[in-house]
């Protein structure tokens, strides 16, 4: 079974919630901004923040399906990523699309 098809992703996300007792954890979502200077609160390592024409990190979505829309971006910018071991790495909106009713019931 492909890991990336909609059944590969659904049963990746089945057998996570089985083996966590129903618990999906989520990676961090960091998001630079190129006009708003970064705090330096989010508790990176300081040569995290600055990252050249994108800005600076001084976001941190949590549980987001929203894609950041910045001038100078990079792929799933402001997606949170489920924290289990997978090929290509799941986002959140692609769990819930894929396996809705396994994370939030029918």
């Amino acid at each position: 079974m492909n890991p990336n098809s909609k059944a590969g992703v659904r049963k990746i996300i089945k057998d996570e919630i089985m083996k966590s007792g129903g618990i999906l954890r989520l990676k961090p979502a960091w998001v630079a901004r190129d006009f708003i200077p970064p705090g330096r609160r989010l508790g990176l390592p300081q040569s995290d923040y600055e990252l050249g024409p994108r800005g600076g990190i001084c976001e941190r979505w949590l549980a987001s399906t929203t894609k950041a829309d910045n001038k100078v971006g990079v792929p799933n910018e402001g997606l949170s990523l489920l924290d289990i071991s997978s090929p290509s790495g799941i986002t959140l909106r692609e769990g819930v699309e894929y396996a809705g009713d396994l994370i939030m019931g029918k």
